[in-house]
């Protein structure tokens, strides 16, 4: 990612976090969380300091973006105009080659919410835990935890 897409990248998320939050039924708080700490330019300014953002291109478009750190997905989203057009699957291979020429054996993510887990699981990753999410806005939801082993 460039320094320049930091502001595309923001509008994204948030637009991606909206479509979550009808989706999932995400309270107002949840929501607002996500828009002013999650989606804020300042955020992902911060967090590409130490994780690794990769951003999707259709044309002069940005459609997709995620984010690695260590060996986990931290963010997957496209943008909800550009759902089921195999950018979510070129995003997540990206991520997964990377995480593997880091030399990571397994490939992590975290869920809030049941609404990626078959697009998780159609990409050979497997459920092992359910357990009471950390961040203090989603206290009342569970974060699924999936994982795939690299070789």
């Amino acid at each position: 990612m460039k320094k320049e897409d930091i502001d595309n990248v923001s509008e994204l998320l948030c637009s991606s976090y909206r479509y979550l939050a009808q989706t999932e039924n995400y309270s107002k708080s949840e929501l607002d969380f996500l828009l002013t700490k999650r989606g804020s330019v300042e955020t992902i300014e911060r967090e590409s300091q130490i994780q690794n953002y990769i951003v999707a291109f259709e044309g002069e478009i940005l459609v997709g973006m995620a984010a690695i750190e260590g060996c986990e997905i931290t963010k997957l989203y496209v943008h909800p105009e550009w759902h089921r057009n195999g950018i979510g699957r070129q995003l997540f291979n990206y991520c997964k080659n990377e995480i593997f020429q880091e030399g990571h054996k397994e490939l992590k993510v975290i869920a809030i919410g049941e609404s990626t887990l078959p697009f998780y699981i159609a990409l050979g990753m497997h459920e092992f835990e359910r357990k009471k999410c950390k961040i203090p806005a989603f206290a009342s939801r569970i974060g699924i935890y999936l994982q795939m082993a690299l070789y």
